[in-house]
Protein backbone atom coordinates (compact mmCIF):
# COMPACT_ATOMS: atom_id res chain seq x y z
CA UNK A 1 0.00 0.00 0.00
CA UNK A 2 1.35 3.25 -0.88
CA UNK A 3 0.74 5.98 1.58
CA UNK A 4 0.22 9.49 -0.16
CA UNK A 5 -1.35 12.57 1.58
CA UNK A 6 -1.89 16.17 -0.69
CA UNK A 7 -1.32 19.41 0.86
CA UNK A 8 -1.99 22.33 -1.33
CA UNK A 9 0.36 22.29 -3.85
CA UNK A 10 2.79 19.60 -2.36
CA UNK A 11 2.42 15.75 -2.47
CA UNK A 12 4.23 13.95 0.62
CA UNK A 13 4.75 10.00 -0.40
CA UNK A 14 6.02 7.29 1.94
CA UNK A 15 9.29 5.80 0.01
CA UNK A 16 9.24 2.04 0.74
CA UNK A 17 12.88 1.84 -0.27
CA UNK A 18 14.45 4.35 2.06
CA UNK A 19 11.61 4.10 4.13
CA UNK A 20 11.15 8.09 3.93
CA UNK A 21 8.70 11.01 3.55
CA UNK A 22 9.52 12.72 -0.02
CA UNK A 23 7.81 15.82 -0.32
CA UNK A 24 7.23 16.89 -4.04
CA UNK A 25 5.88 19.73 -5.85
CA UNK A 26 2.46 19.04 -7.60
CA UNK A 27 2.98 20.88 -10.63
CA UNK A 28 6.78 19.85 -11.50
CA UNK A 29 6.86 17.00 -9.86
CA UNK A 30 10.39 18.49 -8.24
CA UNK A 31 11.71 16.83 -4.92
CA UNK A 32 12.04 19.53 -2.25
CA UNK A 33 12.48 17.40 1.16
CA UNK A 34 12.91 14.42 2.49
CA UNK A 35 12.22 13.34 6.21
CA UNK A 36 11.53 10.53 7.92
CA UNK A 37 7.94 11.47 9.82
CA UNK A 38 4.93 12.63 7.88
CA UNK A 39 3.91 15.27 10.09
CA UNK A 40 6.13 17.92 9.85
CA UNK A 41 6.78 17.22 6.36
CA UNK A 42 3.15 18.07 5.81
CA UNK A 43 3.17 20.75 8.22
CA UNK A 44 5.94 22.20 5.78
CA UNK A 45 3.84 22.12 2.83
CA UNK A 46 0.90 23.56 4.35
CA UNK A 47 3.47 26.89 4.84
CA UNK A 48 4.73 26.59 1.74
CA UNK A 49 1.21 26.39 0.28
CA UNK A 50 0.12 29.48 2.43
CA UNK A 51 3.15 31.50 1.60
CA UNK A 52 3.19 30.99 -2.29
CA UNK A 53 -0.53 32.22 -2.13
CA UNK A 54 0.10 34.86 0.16
CA UNK A 55 2.68 36.17 -2.49
CA UNK A 56 1.03 35.67 -5.23
CA UNK A 57 -2.07 37.87 -3.54
CA UNK A 58 0.71 40.49 -3.03
CA UNK A 59 1.71 40.13 -6.55
CA UNK A 60 -1.78 40.90 -7.46
CA UNK A 61 -2.01 43.82 -5.48
CA UNK A 62 1.28 45.88 -6.17
CA UNK A 63 -0.17 45.62 -10.05
CA UNK A 64 -3.56 47.01 -9.27
CA UNK A 65 -1.71 49.64 -7.19
CA UNK A 66 0.26 50.50 -9.73
CA UNK A 67 -2.35 50.60 -12.41
CA UNK A 68 -4.34 52.86 -9.74
CA UNK A 69 -1.31 55.25 -9.30
CA UNK A 70 -1.18 55.52 -13.03
CA UNK A 71 -5.06 56.54 -13.00
CA UNK A 72 -4.43 59.12 -10.72
CA UNK A 73 -1.42 60.35 -12.32
CA UNK A 74 -3.44 61.27 -15.35
CA UNK A 75 -6.71 62.60 -13.77
CA UNK A 76 -4.42 64.91 -11.74
CA UNK A 77 -2.84 65.96 -14.95
CA UNK A 78 -6.35 66.23 -16.63
CA UNK A 79 -7.08 68.45 -13.80
CA UNK A 80 -4.51 70.63 -13.87
CA UNK A 81 -4.83 71.19 -17.54
CA UNK A 82 -8.81 71.87 -16.68
CA UNK A 83 -7.76 74.25 -14.29
CA UNK A 84 -4.91 76.58 -16.05
CA UNK A 85 -7.38 76.31 -19.17
CA UNK A 86 -9.57 78.47 -16.55
CA UNK A 87 -7.35 80.94 -15.41
CA UNK A 88 -6.35 81.45 -18.58
CA UNK A 89 -9.67 82.78 -19.46
CA UNK A 90 -9.97 85.04 -16.75
CA UNK A 91 -9.41 88.45 -18.17
CA UNK A 92 -6.70 90.53 -16.57
CA UNK A 93 -8.07 93.16 -14.35
CA UNK A 94 -6.76 96.80 -14.72
CA UNK A 95 -6.23 97.47 -10.96
CA UNK A 96 -5.90 101.45 -11.45
CA UNK A 97 -10.16 101.51 -12.50
CA UNK A 98 -10.84 99.85 -9.77
CA UNK A 99 -12.76 101.86 -6.43
CA UNK A 100 -11.16 101.29 -3.12
CA UNK A 101 -14.02 99.03 -1.87
CA UNK A 102 -12.91 96.43 -4.80
CA UNK A 103 -9.68 97.02 -4.13
CA UNK A 104 -9.83 96.16 -0.20
CA UNK A 105 -11.93 93.13 -1.23
CA UNK A 106 -9.10 91.63 -3.72
CA UNK A 107 -6.39 92.91 -0.38
CA UNK A 108 -9.20 90.94 1.73
CA UNK A 109 -8.56 87.58 -0.70
CA UNK A 110 -5.23 88.23 -1.05
CA UNK A 111 -4.85 88.15 2.88
CA UNK A 112 -2.71 91.45 2.78
CA UNK A 113 -2.46 92.65 6.72
CA UNK A 114 -3.59 96.68 7.36
CA UNK A 115 -5.70 96.75 4.70
CA UNK A 116 -8.51 98.45 6.57
CA UNK A 117 -6.04 101.86 7.44
CA UNK A 118 -4.14 101.54 3.48
CA UNK A 119 -5.46 104.41 1.28
CA UNK A 120 -6.74 103.38 -2.40
CA UNK A 121 -2.66 104.29 -3.90
CA UNK A 122 -1.21 101.36 -0.97
CA UNK A 123 -3.60 99.10 -2.10
CA UNK A 124 -3.10 99.57 -5.13
CA UNK A 125 0.85 99.29 -4.79
CA UNK A 126 0.43 96.61 -2.00
CA UNK A 127 -1.58 94.33 -4.88
CA UNK A 128 0.70 95.00 -7.89
CA UNK A 129 3.52 93.96 -5.48
CA UNK A 130 1.59 90.29 -5.14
Amino acid sequence: MRKVWTHGFFTNTFNTETNKWVLTRTDSDVVTHVGTKAGPMGVLAQTLTKLEKIQTKRRNLEAQLALLIEAEDVARGKFSDAVDGLKEDEPEVDLTTLSRVELLDLAREKQIVGRDKMKKIELLEALQAL
